[in-house]
């Protein structure tokens, strides 16, 4: 699949029932690990990765109710539909949505939510959505676009 099978608009509430039926969850065999050395008076922080002794499915940190919540709180909302011609009798059902929003006192951009269907993943919507995002936060004048996200969400850790 090419990047055309995705087509990128902006969401309508009209989106929120196609966006909780995405597939949030993945799978990991691997953890981050944040490690915190102090010497000569000067920290050092790396991060390391922990092999899993077995791949472990990973459900989404939120509910369906706060991610509603969260979507209503968001200033930027696109959702990436397939279009009619690959949808296999889908009818342009959503596959993928990005959130953000703006700091008020401080120039930075904040992604929400991040999320690809699994049969959608690893074909560059990630990053497709993330430079819409970037193209936004500056359209906003931030001057720094951040995304926080768990360490033990290795396939979101490799793909930044």
């Amino acid at each position: 699949m090419n990047k055309q099978t995705l087509r990128f608009r902006p969401a309508s509430e009209d989106d929120f029932e196609g966006c909780l039926a995405i597939d949030h969850s993945y799978r990991i065999r691997r953890v981050w690990q944040l490690l915190v050395a102090e010497q000569d008076n000067a920290k050092k922080i790396t991060f390391q990765t922990v092999n899993l002794p077995q791949e472990t499915a990973v459900s989404y940190p939120y509910a369906a109710e706060e991610l509603v919540k969260r979507w209503c709180a968001c200033e930027w909302f696109w959702v990436g539909e397939e279009n009619a011609s690959t949808a296999h009798g889908r009818n342009g059902r959503l596959q993928a949505y990005i959130t953000a929003a703006t700091e008020k006192l401080t120039p930075t951009a904040w992604i929400y939510d991040l999320a690809v269907a699994p049969e959608f993943r690893r074909q560059g919507y990630g990053s497709h959505m993330l430079n819409l995002a970037a193209d936004w936060a500056r359209q906003q004048q931030a001057h720094q676009l951040m995304l926080a996200l768990p360490m033990k969400n290795d396939p979101a850790m490799s793909f930044l």
